[in-house]
């Protein structure tokens, strides 16, 4: 089944859906957002009822349609794209003014996995990548990380799900 409107660049997550076990203990479907609150779950196998809550929440949060430029002038921090990703993830931001800037991604119990971007730079629009490794270059296992870009005191976080 695909799942449309989802940006899945190595066509592996989004675009397959699998039938669960109809004897698991646990739910059938289920609906994870951006921020990890479960959106939608079911002890039925509903693969239409889960297109619908995804379609809702895209077009609610405008996701796949983020434009950098539109909107304040502020700081921003886009959902990374694909979100949930298996190998790398892309992190687009703003910056509004020229200075520091520092992207880092943490585990869920805070601590620090990687330092993905310490630099000055201009204002603008950039895109870079987190490649799901830690500082000496291991890959990290599957979880729920949060990624956080600060610059000019101002700090902005997403999380990312990354499934190995």
């Amino acid at each position: 089944m695909r799942f449309l409107g989802l940006e899945d660049s190595d066509a592996s997550i989004y675009m397959e859906y699998r039938v669960p076990d109809p004897e698991a203990p646990y739910p059938q479907d289920y609906v994870i957002d951006q921020d990890g609150i479960v959106r939608y779950w079911s002890w039925e196998y509903d693969p239409q009822e889960v297109i619908r809550v995804i379609d809702g929440l895209l077009s609610s949060a405008g996701i796949g349609n983020w434009a950098p430029g539109l909107g304040d002038a502020g700081l921003k921090l886009a959902p990374p794209v694909p979100n949930p990703f298996r190998h790398e993830t892309d992190l687009r931001y703003v910056l509004p003014e020229t200075g520091s800037v520092e992207i880092r991604v943490y585990a869920v119990n805070g601590t620090l996995v990687r330092t993905v971007l310490d630099r000055e730079q201009a204002a603008g629009e950039y895109l870079t990548r987190w490649d799901g490794r830690d500082e000496g270059g291991a890959e990290v296992a599957s979880g729920v990380y949060f990624i956080e870009l600060e610059a000019g005191g101002v700090r902005q976080s997403r999380s990312a799900v990354l499934i190995r």
